[in-house]
């Protein structure tokens, strides 16, 4: 079944609900965990092994394309979601072990392309689940950046730490996975809107 009509035949709850993670959930593989507007505890399940859009994480795409549709999982990413306006630089959905600079290899296409058929190894040889997404602060910012998400969106994920945080840091309506822990402990955020205001006095100051 195509991506298309996998979506449309869950059209009836889609338009209701709110796609989130959930690393311990322990449903299925690829079990997109959803809450009815009623109060309900609603989900269903996609194709095992399947690649899910990058912006599941931001509640707006519950789309899953076969394990080997891997160009349409790209290009509808790039396309409807990015618009085309691709990052410099980007992390993977599950590891640290590589940055993907676009200056290494010269062009941003190549490197987001890179990071995407990277990234599907990770399903293939560890399956992995939308329950283990971490969310890409580089991407985050460039979504910010270039009006591809309001401020809500993008200060809910900024405030995301792999590290245990006090409760008082995090909003009440934040992502419950984004509140898990984890190896990437650098990316912790505090008062964001305090540190933006020092960074800009900073810049002032240099010039």
């Amino acid at each position: 079944m195509s991506p298309k009509s996998r979506h449309n035949s869950h059209s009836s709850t889609s338009s209701q609900v709110s796609s989130v993670f959930s690393n311990d959930s322990g449903v299925s593989a690829l079990t997109m965990t959803t809450m009815m507007s009623t109060g309900t505890d609603n989900s269903y399940v996609a194709p095992p092994n399947g690649l899910p859009c990058e912006f599941v994480g931001y509640g707006r795409c519950d789309l899953v394309f076969a394990i080997d549709d891997v160009e349409n999982w790209i290009e509808h990413i790039i396309n409807v979601h990015l618009r085309n306006k691709l990052p410099r630089k980007v992390f993977c959905w599950f590891c640290d072990e590589y940055t993907f600079d676009y200056k290494r290899v010269g062009d941003r296409r190549m490197n987001f392309e890179q990071r995407m058929w990277h990234i599907r190894e990770h399903f293939i040889n560890e399956r992995r689940t939308v329950h283990n997404i971490r969310p890409d602060h580089y991407l985050n910012t460039h979504l910010h950046e270039n009006s591809l998400i309001g401020d809500e969106q993008y200060y809910s994920v900024r405030r995301y730490s792999e590290a245990p945080q006090p409760s008082y840091l995090l909003d009440s309506n934040a992502p419950q996975d984004w509140e898990a822990s984890g190896s990437r402990g650098q990316l912790v955020y505090t008062d964001t809107h305090n540190e933006d205001k020092i960074r800009r006095r900073e810049r002032r100051k240099k010039r």
